[in-house]
């Protein structure tokens, strides 16, 4: 099967293998395709060397201008699905040519807020809240409002510790109103 084992067989082999979400998939499926892009669907699994992730490499970064961690994400996505392909024998390779070509990323700023920008967001939702509550709308579509709503979200991510990704999936049975406590996936 190997020489002729296209990018699809090994995808839906690896799809098939492993539990995963339908945006992992998608990611999955969305790195392929942009490495087939590259060599202008030329390369078959079974031919890919590690000179040709080199190129690839060269022109995410240089030419397409991509982060170093995209760089590296795409890596890590094509990595393990030849990982997956040589321990299946779905290719004759015996090394990853993916393995090895990770760059090192830019030091990633911290998506934190200052303790001064929290308190003005504090005292911005708390007046939003005030005009709320005697009446005082914006003509204007507000994305703040309803207020009270929003400084819920805002201090649920800001005492509890989850990441904005967990808040945008909480499910109502996720929610323990008697017992103070939101359960929450990885």
């Amino acid at each position: 099967m190997s020489e002729k084992t296209t990018f699809d067989d090994i995808l839906n082999d690896y799809f098939f293998s492993k539990v995963l979400r339908p945006a992992s998939e998608w990611s999955y499926r969305k790195v392929v395709k942009t490495f087939t892009e590259f060599s202008e669907g030329k390369i078959l699994p079974e031919s890919i060397c590690r000179l040709d992730v080199l190129k690839w490499r060269r022109h995410v970064l240089n030419e397409q201008n991509c982060s170093k961690r995209t760089w590296n994400n795409k890596v890590a996505h094509m990595r393990a699905l030849f990982n997956h392909a040589i321990t299946h024998s779905l290719v004759t390779a015996r090394d990853n040519p993916f393995n090895g070509v990770v760059v090192k990323p830019d030091r990633k700023r911290k998506k934190t807020l200052t303790r001064e920008q929290m308190k003005k967001i504090d005292l911005v939702m708390h007046r939003k809240i005030e005009q709320e509550q005697i009446g005082i709308h914006d003509p204007r579509p507000n994305a703040l409002e309803p207020a009270w709503f929003w400084m819920t979200v805002i201090e649920t991510l800001k005492f509890r510790g989850m990441r904005q990704n967990q808040l945008l999936h909480i499910r109502l049975c996720d929610v323990d109103l008697k017992q103070g406590v939101i359960e929450l996936r990885p």
